[in-house]
């Protein structure tokens, strides 16, 4: 078994309650607990249980990144290869020129942006809005159509079509 020195402040920073990432590149930031810093080229993992302001940073080309959180939290992943997020009421997501797929299940108010995206697959518990203008692929998955927005054209604010099963709109992509 392979010994990992850390110095105690970065101990520290692991165990705070309600939040952790992984070995693999994830930085917390002393000064904002919650708050994870992905370096360029690293991989990263953010979990956030009830932490309040919980914030992942993932926007840096980096390979892969994925963060679980509560209410409130922000997840920047632009230009990452993939992201993936599962989060509560007021989240905000954003997924922009992700290169192959970000994968969103987001709680009431949940704001999700997929602008350019490659592919970008979302689940809303409730209410939510998604942005997929700029040529960005989309598949929504709505609890409640009547409070799930889509938007696929930039500039127009059209919204996108409800598919035959009542529940999914899709922009750039098929039913």
């Amino acid at each position: 078994m392979r010994r990992v020195h850390l110095p105690s402040a970065g101990l520290l920073l692991l165990l705070l309650p309600g939040c952790s990432s992984d070995s693999g590149g994830c930085q917390n930031a002393a000064a904002t607990p919650g708050y994870c810093f992905c370096p360029t080229g690293e991989s990263c993992q953010h979990a956030c249980g009830a932490q309040p302001a919980c914030e992942t940073y993932c926007a840096n080309g980096n390979p892969s990144c994925s963060t679980t959180c509560g209410s409130g939290c922000s997840v920047q992943c632009q230009n990452a290869g993939s992201c993936s997020v599962s989060c509560g009421e007021g989240c905000s997501v954003a997924c922009q020129g992700v290169a192959t797929s970000c994968t969103a299940t987001v709680g009431d108010g949940g704001d999700v942006d997929c602008e350019g995206a490659a592919s970008c697959a979302v689940t809303c518990a409730a209410s939510c809005a998604v942005d997929c203008a700029g040529g960005g692929r989309c598949k929504v998955l709505c609890a409640d159509p009547s409070g799930c927005s889509l938007r696929c054209d930039k500039g127009s604010g059209a919204g996108a079509p409800l598919c035959a099963d009542g529940r999914t709109r899709v922009c750039n992509e098929a039913c």
